[in-house]
C-alpha cells in the first residue's frame, strides 16, 4: 500500500481529487479530496474517507449521517493525481439528501438560463 500511496501526485496541499462512482450503475456520486492518510484509511477499512479542506481534517463519509459509502475498488488516472472509489453507498451520497451531488445541469449554448 505504501508504494501505491507514494506513487501518487498530490497537489501542493497534499491532496488528490477523489470521485465516488456507483459500482453497479456507473453514476458519479460525489467529488471530494483525500490526503495520504485518508486514502490509507479507505484502503484499510473499505469505507470512503476524505480530507475536508474547510474543516482541515479527515472524515469518513457517513460518520455523522450514517450514510456510509462502501468502497470496493480504487482506480487511479493516468496522471496519478485523481482517484475513483468504486462505491456502494448506504443512503444518499450528497449532504443535501440527494442520491448524488450531480443534480444541477448547466445549459451549453443558446439558452436564456445558465442552469436548467
Amino acid at each position: 500500500m505504501s508504494k501505491f500511496l507514494d506513487s501518487l501526485k498530490y497537489n501542493p496541499d497534499g491532496l488528490v481529487v477523489v470521485i465516488s462512482q456507483h459500482i453497479d450503475t456507473g453514476e458519479v456520486l460525489m467529488q471530494a479530496f483525500a490526503d495520504r492518510a485518508a486514502l490509507s484509511e479507505t484502503m484499510q477499512t473499505g469505507l470512503a474517507t476524505f480530507f475536508s479542506r474547510s474543516r482541515k481534517g479527515r472524515w469518513c463519509k457517513g460518520e455523522t449521517s450514517g450514510h456510509f459509502i462502501n468502497v470496493h475498488g480504487l482506480y487511479v488516472d493516468c496522471d496519478k493525481d485523481a482517484i475513483i472509489y468504486l462505491s456502494d453507498p448506504i443512503g444518499p451520497s450528497c449532504h443535501t439528501g440527494s442520491r448524488t451531488c450531480w443534480f444541477t445541469e448547466a445549459a451549453l449554448t443558446g439558452s436564456e438560463s445558465d442552469t436548467l
